[in-house]
């Protein structure tokens, strides 16, 4: 008998059909499991993607805000860079520019707040910035501007202390800065000078004997620079509206380097001075010299001692020295040849041989550039500088009488602009400031008056 309570059994067909649905439920809950696991993986990897964005960007940013420079310094700003801002960069302009004011400010005697050894700090930060790097200042106006209004007003003001480090440093930084920047500071240059003509021409008993010789050295290096001998008289004394530079440095030199009683520390340094003149005044004359060659000197076969430095072939050594010509003459043929423009000519002088027709620009020899004036441009410009020094001195006395010299001598035209005339006024430094006034003030020079304040 069946039990009743498990039922009939089963055809076949239904015993196929609980086996299709069973393998449908295990497949559904195969691909269930497939899914999550493809899901979670898709998670896994969006995730380690997402992590690695923002190590990227992270990276980025800090590569942003830091700055590694070539020593591998790391710099890091201390805020986030504002939009339209540039990467952060060290050492740029702009911190050469704020640290440079800020030295210029340190030495500023006028400043209540700079005592004696602050001034005396920033003399020595500027001497080490402009040994390093002054010749690289005059490529940047922003720097130049600093230098040429500032800094040298303050380093003039300098040149009056009674402190004699101050005084000593002072002189040190203008060498240091006229001796790179001299040709983008002309008229700072001239001021210089005049200041340290005005105090050798103080009273002995008035000046430090320290002072005057610190002075007088400073001269002497400023005077052995290259070409710069030239440059004061080719830029000042050839120059209209200039001093005569060249000629008072002169006067003042030789009056200090021939005391009337006897010879001090202080005389040495202007002599020298004298002579470095004289020095480039004779290499314009020989700009270049001949290189004498060793020769071989036959001698003759002789017993005994012989100290004629020959050896045993009798021939002089290879780089024995020539001996110097005997007389003026054959001096003066050396020199002929070497200054002539002319093909030298053989000469007879046994210790001189011009086989090979070598020559050198002497050490002493300094080569203007073809824009430098000739020497007939320069007496032309030395006259002409008189004829405006008469015609300024006559119009300090009487206005009129002086424009008339002027014209006629060509410095003005016939009638005369008002631009022109007030542009002569402006420039000549020669002129008196109140005659220049009472010329303007009248009333009948009204154009020129208006011109002149324009």
């Amino acid at each position: 008998m069946t039990d009743p309570l498990e039922g009939e059994p089963g055809t076949e067909d239904d015993v196929v059909d609980k086996e299709s649905r069973a393998s449908s439920i295990t497949t559904e809950e195969d691909s269930q499991l497939e899914h999550g696991t493809s899901t979670e993986t898709i998670d896994q990897e969006e995730s380690v993607e997402t992590n690695h964005a923002d190590i990227a960007s992270s990276e980025s940013s800090v590569t942003q805000e830091e700055y590694v420079s070539t020593k591998g310094v790391r710099f890091t700003p201390p805020e986030a860079h504002k939009e339209g801002h540039g990467p952060l960069v060290p050492y740029g302009l702009p911190c050469v520019r704020e640290l440079l004011r800020f030295l210029i400010s340190l030495i500023n005697p006028h400043d209540r707040h700079n005592s004696e050894p602050m001034i005396h700090i920033g003399l020595s930060l500027l001497t080490v910035a402009l040994e390093s790097g002054a010749a690289h200042i005059g490529a940047f106006p922003s720097l130049m501007n600093l230098v040429s209004d500032e800094m040298c007003k303050n380093l003039f003001m300098l040149l009056q202390c009674d402190v004699h480090s101050l005084f000593a440093m002072a002189l040190r930084v203008c060498f240091l800065l006229f001796e790179a920047l001299r040709g983008h500071l002309k008229l700072q240059l001239e001021s210089y000078f005049k200041r340290l003509l005005e105090i050798l021409s103080l009273d002995q008993q008035v000046l430090l004997f320290e002072k005057r010789e610190l002075i007088l050295d400073n001269i002497n290096q400023l005077f052995h620079i290259p070409d710069l001998v030239s440059e004061l008289y080719v830029n000042y004394d050839c120059d209209l509206y200039c001093v005569n530079l060249f000629e008072e440095l002169c006067k003042a030199l030789s009056k200090n380097a021939f005391p009337a009683g006897s010879l001090t520390t202080a005389n040495v340094p202007a002599l020298d001075a004298l002579l470095q003149v004289v020095h480039v005044i004779e290499a314009h004359c020989h700009p270049t010299i001949p290189v004498p060659k060793p020769v071989k000197i036959k001698v003759n076969h002789k017993t005994g001692d012989d100290d004629s430095g020959t050896d045993e072939n009798g021939d002089t050594p290879p780089f024995s020295p020539t001996p110097p010509p005997s007389s003026g003459f054959l001096m003066a043929k050396k020199m002929k040849i070497g200054c002539s423009s002319e093909p030298p000519s053989q000469s007879n002088d046994p210790s001189f041989d011009q086989d090979d027709g070598l020559t050198h620009s002497s050490a002493l020899a300094v080569m203007f550039a073809s824009s430098v004036p000739t020497p007939d441009d320069l007496a032309q410009l030395k006259k002409k500088k008189k004829l405006l020094q008469t015609g300024s001195e006559q119009f300090n006395t009487k206005a009129k009488k002086g424009l008339e010299f002027l014209q006629e001598h060509g410095f003005l035209t016939k009638p005369v602009h008002p631009e022109e005339l007030a542009n002569h006024l402006r420039e000549n430094i020669r002129l008196d400031k109140k005659a220049i006034g009472d010329y303007i003030g009248d009333r009948k020079n009204t154009k020129v008056l208006e011109a002149f304040v324009r």
